[in-house]
């Protein structure tokens, strides 16, 4: 996809859904987007393995585009097992980071499967949380 037809989809006040891009492409037309549009940029992954992969070529090919990843639970949801501590201290993690994101370009890369589970609420983050 060319630069002037990038520019000519991309409005500021619209939504929009682009698919059938090439897995070796993905991460330079997100990037892209993500520096026109100068806004969040979420990508949908069909499985851990691709977005993990995705992550992986965005962190070298778009140094300058901060990049989030926000994982799927690593159990079903009435497993007995809870999830692993790390994949939701991952999950808390992103979810804190993405107001501080909000009047910048960068990309949020997520599952399926991440996308269909429940978050707490964004007013429940911010009064709980703190830096150290």
């Amino acid at each position: 996809m060319t630069q002037a037809r990038i520019d000519d989809l991309i409005s500021s006040d619209t939504h929009w859904r682009l698919g059938g891009v090439p897995d070796g492409y993905q991460p330079l037309v997100l990037a892209d987007m993500a520096r026109l549009t100068k806004q969040r940029v979420v990508f949908i992954a069909r499985d851990a393995g691709q977005a993990s992969a995705l992550v992986d070529m965005l962190v070298f090919f778009a140094p300058d585009v901060p990049v989030l990843e926000f994982p799927a639970w690593d159990c079903l949801p009435f497993d007995r097992l809870s999830p692993h501590g790390a994949s939701m201290a991952k999950r808390m993690a992103t979810l804190s980071a993405l107001p501080h994101y909000e009047e910048q370009a960068h990309i949020l890369v997520t599952t399926i499967s991440a996308a269909a589970q429940r978050v707490p609420p964004r007013a429940m983050l911010e009064n709980l949380g703190f830096v150290l």
